[in-house]
């Protein structure tokens, strides 16, 4: 079994690349199916509001299923990248993206199902950066048999001189 984090940081898309893959055959039931959807440009969320959730300058990932019985499955994925000026204090970063239901089903995104990355302080003399990858998947259930758009949309927070970053995102959603 391959590892969960690759060996250098510069192999984290192609392990994305290669875990989406996977999921996506290992996903394919006859008549139903998984559906998929990458952003590899992502983007610096510190140009959407703040606190509000928005697409990046570079848009999705977003898909479009049929759901059947009213429930899926909805994998999130990113890598965030927050950087932290020397002698930072009182400073924050998190970086924060949910998915936002359209068309049969309309809702906004429920902040308990979101994933997340925070970083705050750096240690004096030092410019601290973090580099994450970071996942989640819930399990929707109640939803209107129909055709439904899940669309991934970010938010950032910050106090002070933070520098944060999303790509390599992902998307995956399974209608049960």
């Amino acid at each position: 079994m391959p590892p969960l984090l690759p060996p250098h940081p510069s192999d984290v898309t192609n392990a994305l690349e290669r875990r989406i893959k996977v999921l996506e055959d290992s996903m394919r039931i006859p008549g139903v199916g998984g559906y998929a959807a990458v952003n590899y440009s992502g983007g610096n969320p510190t140009v959407l509001a703040p606190g509000s959730f928005a697409p990046l300058l570079s848009p999705g990932p977003e898909v479009t299923v049929s759901l059947f019985s009213g429930r899926a499955i909805v994998m999130m994925s990113f890598e965030s990248g927050i950087t932290l000026p020397v002698s930072a204090t009182n400073v924050m970063g998190r970086n924060e993206a949910g998915v936002r239901l359209s068309g049969v089903n309309t809702r906004p995104i429920d902040v308990t199902e979101t994933l997340y990355h925070a970083r705050s302080g750096a240690p004096a003399g030092v410019q601290a950066a973090d580099q994450v990858a970071v996942s989640r998947t819930i399990l929707l259930e109640g939803l209107t048999p129909g055709s439904t758009t899940f669309t991934m949309e970010f938010r950032a927070d910050k106090i002070g001189a933070v520098f944060p970053y999303v790509g390599g995102i992902a998307l995956v959603v399974v209608p049960l």
